[in-house]
């Protein structure tokens, strides 16, 4: 009987293994990708609707706490008719500048990145401040830069935040929806 080299067998084991890592990253990789288009195609429905509804607001007098008509507003997309979520969800209207337009499928809402930068009387970014916008909590780094997330649902034009830093007066300031803003502390008497 002959002997097999077992190098042999080594080689064909690693070549095998080796394929079967490609495949399983490629497989992962479609997945994730035909997600995120479907993800990015429900965002793309969502602002098309919240663009719509401010239009119609606009256009016939309406005021921020008023509940949109759907079909009226279905009259400024094209082919007055609701698109369809591609992940099986589906849009929903709250007060025209409340809630705005969301997705039933809560990871197909979308999100925006919005800097801070928090800074004292000499315009020198503070570390470690804190930022409460809501429920979450947002820490600046060491140059005073923050980076928060802003909800595209909802459509406030102004968010409350309170941002605090031992040695410095707490502020409750108005943040605008979208951009950079600067906030300004100034240091209470006790702070060195």
């Amino acid at each position: 009987m002959a002997q097999r080299n077992p190098f042999v067998f080594g080689v064909v084991a690693l070549v095998i293994a080796g394929f079967l890592v490609v495949v399983v990253q490629g497989a992962l990789w479609f997945y994730k990708a035909r997600n995120t288009s479907a993800s990015n195609a429900c965002m793309n429905n969502i602002r098309q609707l919240d663009s719509a509804l401010q239009q119609w607001a606009l256009e016939n007098g309406k005021k921020d706490e008023d509940t949109p008509d759907v079909a009226e507003i279905l009259k400024y997309i094209k082919g007055a008719k609701m698109p369809d979520c591609p992940n099986g969800g589906r849009y929903m209207f709250g007060k025209i500048n409340l809630a705005g337009v969301r997705c039933s499928i809560p990871k197909d809402n979308y999100f925006d990145e919005q800097l801070l930068y928090v800074v004292d009387e000499a315009n020198k970014g503070i570390a470690g401040a804190d930022i409460l916008i809501a429920t979450d909590l947002y820490r600046t780094d060491t140059n005073g830069l923050a980076t928060t997330e802003v909800k595209y649902g909802l459509r406030t034009t102004t968010t409350m935040a309170i941002v605090s830093k031992t040695g410095f007066q707490t502020n409750a300031v108005e943040l605008p929806m979208w951009g950079a803003f600067k906030i300004k502390l100034t240091r209470t008497n006790s702070a060195l």
